[in-house]
């Protein structure tokens, strides 16, 4: 791909990434979904935007996007129950968007195949969280943040009602 101005996915299918790519602009998902296929499948360079009902299958395999916003749905169906799932993680925040929203939910694929999304944030943007992720659909992987800032605000809560991000198997904010 090689695209400066922007790349929208619409229809009910799902889209899958098998190869990496340096594209830049915008990747909208506008309807269906998005999935990886390789190790940092997309493009780090890009804005990845999930709209309402759109989702996004990490499939048991990390990558990198410019930065996050939407209200989509993003999980992870790699792994097997048996062998208690498997992480896949998400970074976002290589392209230093100074500000991006994300209203969606990060779900475990479903109770039989608990595999769970890991997200680390990176560079110096802020991506605001903000709606309250659900106690009994959300996903149990880490949450890092390595540069930049996560600000959860309006709703933008990790399971509400609990004393701490249950959600996450570690929550670290690191040095900067």
């Amino acid at each position: 791909i090689n695209s400066t101005g922007g790349i929208t996915k619409q229809g009910s299918g799902v889209l899958q990434f098998n190869a990496q790519d340096n594209f830049t602009g915008a990747f909208t998902v506008a309807a269906g979904g998005i999935r990886n296929g390789v190790t940092n499948g997309g493009s780090r360079y890009s804005d990845l935007t999930l709209n309402s009902g759109t989702r996004y299958d990490l499939a048991g395999i990390s990558t990198t996007w410019g930065s996050l916003s939407g209200s989509g749905i993003i999980f992870n169906s790699g792994g097997t129950a048996a062998n208690g799932g498997a992480a896949a993680t998400l970074t976002v925040g290589f392209d230093n968007n100074p500000s991006t929203t994300f209203s969606g939910q990060i779900e475990r694929f479903n109770d039989a195949n608990p595999s769970w999304v890991a997200i680390t944030k990176v560079g110096t943007g802020t991506l605001n969280m903000t709606s309250a992720q659900s106690a009994s659909t959300g996903s149990t992987g880490a949450f890092t943040v390595n540069g930049g800032t996560v600000s959860f605000n309006n709703a933008g809560a990790w399971f509400t009602g609990t004393t701490s991000p249950a959600f996450a198997g570690t929550f670290t904010v690191n040095e900067g």
